[in-house]
């Protein structure tokens, strides 16, 4: 038995027209094929986020940090509510556990990163085109640093749970002599599972 980390992808769920039923059935596809490497691993499953933060950020008018946070409490119903059919059905061994995640950010190094629905028009300058598809918001990309709840991932894991955790790379956050405060950018997904994966010792 291994240590790993299962990377989902934000549009394993929703390709921008999927309904809610849709993205539950598409999550009880996932965690179907993967149940024998869930079964046989000590795990933590994370997921993006980029359909679903970029549609909650231009609708309501949140900070980005917070359409992040958004997202993750969305998707983690969605993800729990399929994995929890299949480990009732017996099909998975494990019980999983959703965790709200943030991640410790770089605030000086960043690239840019797209999110949300596609438009046929410039609509500001913080829209770019991607060819042969329209124009997409682009958002600060920070640099993650750590894991917060790395710990609790740690500990669940070895209890024989099954943490999902660190949605679209994490709630991104800078800390000061103040505390914690958000950060309004979307971390890359894969540069945080990679983080959690070293972190926690995973192959």
């Amino acid at each position: 038995m291994g240590r790993i980390v299962i990377a989902l992808g934000g549009n394993a769920l929703d390709n921008g027209k999927s309904t809610i039923d849709e993205q539950i059935r598409k999550a009880n596809d996932t965690f179907s094929m993967l149940s024998e490497i869930i079964n046989s691993n000590d795990c933590a499953v994370t997921y993006g986020n980029g359909p679903q933060v970029g549609e909650i950020y231009t609708r309501a008018g949140y900070p980005l940090y917070m359409a992040g946070a958004m997202s993750q409490g969305f998707l983690l119903h969605i993800l729990y509510m399929a994995y929890k059919t299949l480990e009732e059905n017996k099909i998975l061994k494990k019980s999983a556990v959703p965790l709200i995640t943030h991640t410790k950010i770089n605030p000086e190094k960043f690239t840019m990163k797209p999110i949300g629905p596609f438009f046929d028009h410039k609509i500001d300058d913080s829209y770019a085109m991607e060819i042969g598809k329209g124009y997409r918001k682009m958002v600060k990309s920070p640099e993650p640093l750590g894991i917060l709840e790395k710990d609790s991932i740690l500990s669940m894991i070895s209890n024989g749970y099954v943490p999902v955790a660190v949605g679209g790379g994490g709630i991104p956050v800078t800390d000061n002599q103040n505390g914690y405060n958000g950060f309004d950018g979307v971390i890359d997904k894969d540069l945080s599972s990679s983080l959690l994966a070293t972190s926690i010792g995973a192959s």
